[in-house]
């Protein structure tokens, strides 16, 4: 049985190492937001679009680890900023109006090893209405070129069913997206699907999928938020039994102290953020008119 002991440790030594190992076979590659000459709303959104959509599928893809660049402005000196903070790879880029009012996009992927670009490439939205879709193309384009993987997207549905509640959506390890009920932009392939809630004693796993995105197809995703969970039950179930508890004793003023108090606890501690379900919302609704009561 003792030897049991260091064989423990030493599969978990293993399992720390291969993870750490993968962590850092990922290629850092920084990103700079899109630059465009003009406070014009379309180039302002479209290069936010080329940004996110960016950082979106590098991060899916599962091979880099992407550094978001927040100064807004490309280094003069790229080797130097390459050499600073460990990153071989930056992209960064531009939106502009070509000289016949349509809007242009380019592209550039910058090497610290070949101390120059390795990739550029352009594209020109023919209007208005092709504008989102070219920034979408160019971001493929330019992923494709860099990482040699075919890049293509799905989508997927998020059906909830049980309790409505917020929640987030982790796409493979590092991709977080807010909740919504189609994410329209998911990189095909094998994906981890985690939806995360944030409930009363911290970070909750409502469910985790592995599912396979087709290109230009929707795969749905449904999960149950529960009202309650099982722990989560027991807790204010064995509050609430304390305020019985408290009530029915027979020092009715310290009783009385003693319930309000852990209506307080109650109300302004466990179900403080009552917006992952409708349930827990109601609860604290229902606690705070109890404690009215008891104040009168």
């Amino acid at each position: 049985m003792k030897k049991a002991v260091p064989m423990i440790f030493f599969l978990l030594s293993v399992i720390s190492a291969v993870s750490a190992q993968q962590q850092a076979e990922k290629t850092r590659v920084a990103l700079i937001p899109i630059s465009f000459s003009s406070d014009d709303q379309y180039l302002s959104v479209a290069s936010k679009t080329v940004d996110s959509t960016l950082g979106l599928v590098l991060g899916m893809s599962g091979r880099y680890e992407v550094v978001h660049e927040t100064t807004g402005r490309v280094p003069e000196n790229l080797f130097m900023y390459c050499e600073k903070n460990a990153v071989p790879n930056v992209i960064y880029g531009k939106s502009f109006y070509t000289d016949d009012g349509k809007i242009a996009f380019e592209l550039s992927v910058y090497n610290m090893e070949k101390k120059g670009n390795t990739i550029t490439k352009k594209e020109t939205a023919e209007s208005v209405l092709d504008v989102f879709s070219t920034a979408d193309s160019l971001t493929l384009s330019l992923a494709e070129s860099f990482s040699g993987m075919r890049m293509a997207f799905g989508s997927v549905r998020l059906v909830s069913i049980g309790d409505r509640g917020a929640y987030r959506v982790r796409i493979g390890e590092s991709v977080i997206v807010p909740e919504a009920e189609i994410i329209d932009k998911v990189l095909a392939g094998k994906r981890d699907i985690e939806i995360i809630q944030e409930r009363m004693f911290g970070p909750y796993t409502v469910v985790t999928y592995q599912i396979e995105i087709l290109e230009n197809t929707r795969e749905d995703v449904v999960f149950f938020i529960p009202g309650f969970t099982s722990e989560e039950g027991k807790h204010i179930q064995a509050k609430e039994e304390e305020i019985r508890k408290s009530l029915d004793t027979m020092f009715k003023k310290a009783g009385k102290e003693k319930a309000l108090e852990i209506y307080n606890e109650l109300i302004e501690k466990d179900l403080a953020v009552t917006d992952y379900s409708e349930s827990a919302a109601e609860k604290r609704k229902e606690l705070i008119a109890q404690r009215e009561l008891l104040l009168r």
